[in-house]
């Protein structure tokens, strides 16, 4: 990388140079450069780094130029633990706001991590996010020539890695959203959620154990905080939150009030595949059974407000009440804050668009009344008909 001027327009760049002689080396390298500058143009948010221009020297050797930042990266001041709490939500909210654009396009990052995220001050002093590096982004809407990768290939950083791509499954957006939270989780604690002394281990870990919750390493944190971070690292993506402009929002809110769902926006945007809340009639799906368990506590989500929900907390051990998560299927759900966990909200958001029990109730209803219509009906006839004739066909003379 290297500062530089461009000799027509005079404008201050970030010069990113790959040696041709390393292209014959290393397959794929020249297939990266293209991903990054191609899916940086096509995203144009301003939290992506932009691409001011990208080519190819005679001599083989690979160029983009990128806009020249000034400041440091995320990876910088968690390490410095300088940032205020309200810095590191901020810059949480202004990612996701960012990945959502990318979402809402196909473009699956696939790397975030704190070394991809840079911070720049304006000159009111006002901290923003770049996002960096979209070589190993994937194009779920691009053809194989530009977006392919090997099959079951890892890309990624692992101490920031969903599990489905540690594993070397398909990945959506929804991978995406864990990296936020281990970033956001690291930058709260110190801390990425999962470490371990060697690759395998690590591995390992993400694939089989759950991280640890927010709250147990920090109690002093907020719950809608603890709520959102802690919605991102569900191993499982169809409980992980579903979209980034949602946990953004949760963010956003710091607890002050009910998120309002766009579902037709959500589910076009965010590449919602396998989810378990999409339209069907089967309620037996991941994340729906964490609210009917019969040996955990039930949300009642009927009648409900949005800005509020009821869990029966005497059905948790007294000891776990206080420190259970929202996103705890274990330990049940304890929800303090304005804001619902994001499967309670999705749960509400499908009862008010089908509304099945009370239809079946009011047709049941229905059928009675009719029932009981019929049967005074009948008996009224006959008693004005049948009876005076009977009466008259057995009378003497």
């Amino acid at each position: 990388m290297y500062a530089a001027v461009h000799q027509f327009t005079g404008k201050h760049v970030a010069l990113k140079l790959i040696d041709g002689t390393l292209l014959e080396q290393h397959e794929g390298f020249a297939a990266r450069f293209l991903r990054e500058a191609r899916a940086a143009a096509e995203i144009g948010h301003p939290v992506i780094c932009d691409v001011l221009d990208a080519g190819q020297e005679p001599d083989g050797t690979l160029y983009l130029a990128l806009e020249l930042l000034e400041g440091r990266t995320f990876e910088d001041a968690i390490e410095g633990d300088d940032l205020r709490l309200d810095e590191i939500v901020d810059v949480g909210i202004e990612l996701l706001d960012g990945l959502a654009a990318a979402h809402d396009r196909g473009i699956v990052h696939r790397d975030i991590k704190p070394e991809n995220i840079f911070l720049t001050w304006n000159e009111q002093g006002e901290m923003h996010v770049k996002l960096l590096d979209f070589g190993v982004a994937k194009n779920t809407k691009a053809g194989p020539e530009l977006f392919s990768t090997q099959q079951g290939a890892i890309l990624g950083t692992p101490w920031y890695m969903a599990p489905e791509q540690a594993a070397g499954d398909p990945v959506d957006a929804r991978a995406d959203i864990w990296s936020v939270g281990a970033v956001l989780f690291d930058a709260l604690t110190g801390s990425p959620p999962h470490d371990a002394p060697n690759y395998n281990r690590l591995i390992g870990k993400l694939l089989n154990e759950d991280p640890p919750k927010l709250r147990s390493v920090r109690r002093e944190l907020p719950e809608w905080l603890c709520t959102a971070v802690d919605g991102a690292l569900q191993r499982d993506p169809d409980v992980r939150w579903q979209s980034a402009r949602t946990m953004a929002e949760t963010l956003r809110l710091k607890g002050k009030g009910a998120i309002e769902l766009d579902w037709e926006l959500h589910e076009d945007a965010t590449m919602r595949t396998n989810s378990p809340f999409d339209s069907g009639e089967d309620d037996s799906r991941p994340a729906l059974a964490m609210l009917s368990a019969p040996d955990e506590p039930t949300v009642d989500v009927s009648g409900m407000r949005e800005d509020s929900v009821e869990v029966d907390l005497e059905q948790l051990e007294p000891e776990t009440a206080d420190d259970a998560s929202p996103f705890d299927a274990a330990g049940g759900a304890t929800i303090k804050s304005d804001v619902p966990p994001p499967h309670v909200l999705d749960a509400i958001a499908r009862a008010k668009r089908k509304p099945r029990s009370r239809l079946w109730t009011g047709v049941l209803l229905g059928v009675l009344f009719t029932l009981l219509v019929a049967a005074g009906a009948g008996w009224f006839l006959y008693q004005r008909y049948v009876l005076p004739e009977a009466a008259t066909t057995v009378a003497p003379g």
